[in-house]
């Protein structure tokens, strides 16, 4: 069984205590994780070490790819992750208006401005901020380090060669599996009355690579 990582993107106890939000919820998640990965515990859970893959949606992903990515550099692990497996991942705050933002700018469940929101609440900023980071004034090339920043977020470099010519609605994908019809947090729609075709074919799909690959 694949045992995962998931979490929200500000809990109730950080908005309401200032002085532990971010980057404390990264920290928890590195903590727990790291918890988790003794052999004691993964004996106690009779859980396979070498089957562990670290995982998470949304704003979980973003604490998933990071986690992952500073337990690579850990030399004195005794126990690894296999493989890490994120679900369309919160993992840039550059960028506002890359053709997924501008396919979903007013898609339910998670708008455009909602997921700016999201962002200034977990960084603990201001909401007045909210109308730059819609236009990316927040990275102006003049600003600061902004500018070693952006020259590392080309995301025109990713899309593929048909998408590179004009702009065409985002695929999400998982796998190697393309779903057309997907949107943010598809995935907890599979249960009657909201068990929508993308997220019983993107729940599918996901379980079906980790039972591959893991």
């Amino acid at each position: 069984m694949a045992e995962s990582l998931n979490a929200v993107v500000v809990s109730v106890e950080y908005r309401l205590v200032p002085e532990v939000c971010f980057p404390e919820q990264y920290h928890d998640a590195l903590r727990a994780t790291k918890h988790f990965l003794q052999p004691d515990v993964l004996a106690e859970y009779s859980v396979d070490p070498s089957r562990i893959a670290i995982s998470g949606d949304s704003a979980g992903g973003n604490l998933a790819a990071a986690v992952s990515q500073q337990l690579s550099k850990e030399e004195d692990l005794t126990v690894r992750p296999k493989l890490q497996a994120l679900i369309y991942p919160v993992l840039q705050a550059f960028d506002f208006n890359t053709p997924s933002y501008q396919q979903n700018m007013n898609m339910p469940v998670l708008p455009r401005y909602v997921m700016i929101n999201y962002w200034i609440d977990y960084f603990n900023g201001n909401y007045d901020l909210a109308h730059e980071l819609l236009i990316n004034n927040h990275t102006a090339l003049n600003v600061g380090r902004a500018l070693s920043f952006r020259a590392r977020l080309n995301w025109t470099s990713l899309l593929p060669p048909s998408f590179k010519k004009s702009y065409k609605p985002a695929v999400q994908t998982t796998g190697t599996a393309h779903f057309h019809d997907c949107f943010h947090g598809c995935m907890i729609f599979t249960m009657w009355p909201t068990d929508f075709s993308a997220g019983v074919q993107t729940r599918n799909s996901y379980i079906k690579w980790l039972d591959e690959n893991l």
